[in-house]
């Protein structure tokens, strides 16, 4: 595994906006089988929960590369596989990916899959119909509901 990635992808691991991906997988649908990239977002300082968010805007991207991942025989020894190795660096390659598809799409004139303002109608009269600094919308009430 490559030193270099590893280190790279646990650096941003611990970001709020490596929490802010796993908030838009864990609560929008529309995530679904696509690379997410992080615009902006503000968590609740205060809060414990690192999924607490005043907002996050966010874009989708269709994945149109596939990670390759390290044989579990690189992470075995004396016949037991080092379960936390092995998925860590699982992310850290996927993380790479993502950031190549994503980076990639853009110059390409791939459009946003996802508008800054838009969430599962379900969940839109949480909201308030105000803007905040940015344009993005406040997620306190989604965070809160769910």
């Amino acid at each position: 595994m490559n030193e270099k990635l590893l280190a790279m992808y646990l650096e941003h691991a611990s970001t709020d906006g490596a929490m802010a991906i796993l908030f838009v997988k864990k609560n929008m649908q529309q995530s679904a089988e696509k690379w997410v990239d992080i615009i902006t977002c503000e968590r609740y300082e205060s809060s414990e929960d690192k999924l607490h968010f005043r907002f996050v805007e966010y874009e989708l991207y269709k994945r149109t590369l596939k990670p390759k991942y390290p044989p579990k025989s690189e992470f075995t020894n004396n016949g037991k596989l080092d379960e936390e190795s092995y998925y860590t660096s699982v992310r850290a390659v996927t993380w790479e990916v993502a950031n190549l598809d994503c980076t990639s799409s853009k110059p390409l004139g791939h459009k946003r899959c996802f508008a800054k303002r838009h969430f599962p109608p379900i969940l839109s009269h949480l909201f308030k119909r105000t803007r905040v600094p940015g344009g993005a919308v406040p997620v306190e009430a989604l965070v809160s509901a769910a």
